[in-house]
């Protein structure tokens, strides 16, 4: 069930309340930043940009070199119309990463 439920997110597919209480209970439970950026995708998904931000910015507290965290809180911040907070993530990542091809999209 849980690998359904990520790929929804991926595919940028809002979930249910439910699917997101079990996405949530997941990124509780489970240790590392995997399922809590999934989470914060899924908040994104559903028009919930400030808790994915908060969520966001806390687990890069915990994983600063994450660069999908990075790329997931840049999202955000264009979502929220912060467009020079993206711009300064994306460009640190893009001096650090020259070659991502996400940190060109």
């Amino acid at each position: 069930m849980s690998w359904r439920l990520q790929r929804k997110v991926e595919q940028g597919e809002a979930l249910s309340d439910d699917e997101l209480a079990e996405v949530a209970a997941l990124a509780r439970r489970l240790p590392g930043p995997g399922w809590k950026l999934v989470l914060a995708h899924a908040l994104i998904n559903g028009g919930d940009d400030g808790a994915a931000q908060r969520l966001l910015t806390a687990l890069l507290r915990d994983h600063p070199g994450d660069h999908q965290v990075r790329l997931a809180l840049a999202r955000v911040e264009v979502g929220l119309s912060r467009f020079a907070e993206a711009e300064r993530i994306l460009g640190k990542l893009a001096r650090e990463r020259p070659a991502d091809p996400d940190v060109e999209k």
